[in-house]
């Protein structure tokens, strides 16, 4: 097992959920199948986030065995709750899940499973973290920002961020969802580009 995901659709949902909540990768467990992120919130309580991976890197199963071991360690390691991502959840720990209010689950079969709301604030957190990268700062408003100019009646960008970011207000505002999908992802592409 490589202990990298190599799955887009895990990729995402992992990326999607350190920008709303802050987790930060803590370690591979190659022979249990997952991959931990850890996150504190505002009372410094840890919430684990565990993507689901099979030996190749791809999203893979949620069984009964372990959920198990998921909520041993949540209790060992005092983790106030769990939000674990997976191809699919067999039926016996779905049944778990539904009984326990500090669990929660994301598979591929529910696509959407973020408000536009929460995808617009995903954005707004990497776009942040671009401008602060590629500029040295954040605009304070939209003028500050360099990257966009309006010439007559001609909108000019210069900036690839500033124009994801401008393309998800529009997105947002008439609620399309895969389309903030789509700039989110465009977001991580962005951020592998200006990493090299």
């Amino acid at each position: 097992m490589s202990g990298e995901i190599k799955s887009d659709w895990l990729k995402m949902q992992v990326e999607i959920q350190k920008s709303l909540h802050g987790y930060k990768r803590r370690r591979t467990r190659k022979k249990a199948g997952w991959i931990d992120f850890v996150a504190k919130d505002d009372n410094e309580e840890k919430k684990l986030l565990r993507a689901m991976i099979d030996s190749s890197g791809y999203e893979s199963k949620l069984t009964v065995k372990s959920l198990s071991k998921t909520l041993e360690e949540c209790e060992e390691r005092d983790f106030k709750g769990a939000l674990l991502l997976a191809e699919e959840i067999t039926n016996g720990a779905e049944m778990i899940l539904e009984k326990d209010a500090n669990l929660d689950f994301i598979s591929k079969d529910r696509r959407f499973p973020y408000t536009v709301y929460q995808l617009r604030y995903a954005i707004q957190q990497k776009t942040m973290k671009h401008c602060k990268t590629r500029c040295g700062k954040i605009p304070k408003n939209a003028s500050d920002c360099e990257g966009y100019q309006e010439l007559e009646t001609v909108r000019h960008y210069s900036c690839p961020v500033r124009r994801v970011s401008d393309d998800s207000d529009f997105h947002a505002e008439r609620g399309w969802v895969s389309l903030l999908l789509n700039d989110f992802d465009n977001l991580v592409e962005l951020e592998k580009e200006i990493a090299r």
